[in-house]
């Protein structure tokens, strides 16, 4: 992701909605940087693998989505 902002870990919402056809995949890659250039590694002499600590590199792809009104009314037809 060009000009990644680490303040993002919280939450990232695009400007505009991406309509995302029926059947589409999203695959999630993730790369850190454990480099003494990463301003915000503390320690770039330590190994670090994936952890659920914050103190460890971590990933988690969440995605929130708005189904439009007609397949909304659909689904909410089916749970009747």
């Amino acid at each position: 992701m060009p000009k990644y902002d680490f303040n993002w870990q919280t939450e990232y919402q695009l400007k505009q909605h991406v309509i995302i056809e029926k059947g589409t995949k999203i695959i999630i890659t993730a790369h850190f940087d454990n480099s003494a250039n990463n301003k915000y590694n503390p320690d770039p002499s330590k190994t670090i693998r994936w952890g659920e600590p914050s103190t460890e590199e971590m990933m988690d792809g969440w995605f929130e989505f708005i189904l439009p009104a007609t397949a909304a009314e659909t689904v909410a037809q089916a749970d009747r």
